[in-house]
């Protein structure tokens, strides 16, 4: 009785493991419910998901990183997420777009995860914090600019 409970636990830690491996969402919503109270430890674990883009990339991964930070800092106390799409564009591409909820306004997560060899990681990532809103609502730096004058 004990082997059979010591190898389905076995079993079962392979799996879980392995399973985490394999679906992107996992990593995406792991993130998203980091945020909140670690945004920067967050981010750096996706950005490694994809090594190679990290190592590439670092100084502009924490340059959207420390943006991202900035953005979730001004908006005011976190409430809570909710799942908008989950879009597969192929069997090794899934894009998801989660909305954080803050005191001040909402930011909008783009996250495409991608995988090769069975792992996936991170393809690309945005947000947005004007979405949905008018071209005459968004805030001032948001607006283009308008050379001619008005008559």
């Amino acid at each position: 009785m004990k082997k059979k409970l010591s190898l389905l636990l076995i079993i079962l830690s392979f799996g879980f493991s392995f399973g985490q491996n394999q679906e992107p969402e996992a990593l995406v919503l792991q993130t998203i419910k980091n945020i909140p109270s670690k945004p920067k430890e967050a981010l750096q674990n996706l950005f490694k998901s994809n090594p190679t883009s990290y190592t590439n990339n670092k100084e502009n991964l924490d340059k959207f990183s420390d943006n991202l930070v900035k953005a979730i800092e001004v908006s005011g106390e976190y409430g809570s997420y909710e799942k908008l799409e989950e879009k597969a564009h192929s069997k090794k591409m899934v894009q998801y777009k989660y909305l954080m909820y803050y005191k001040q306004r909402p930011i909008l997560l783009d996250i495409t995860m991608y995988s090769f060899g069975g792992k996936w990681m991170l393809y690309n990532m945005s947000y947005y914090m004007d979405f949905g809103l008018p071209k005459d609502d968004r805030p001032i730096n948001d607006k283009p600019k308008d050379d001619k004058p008005k008559e």
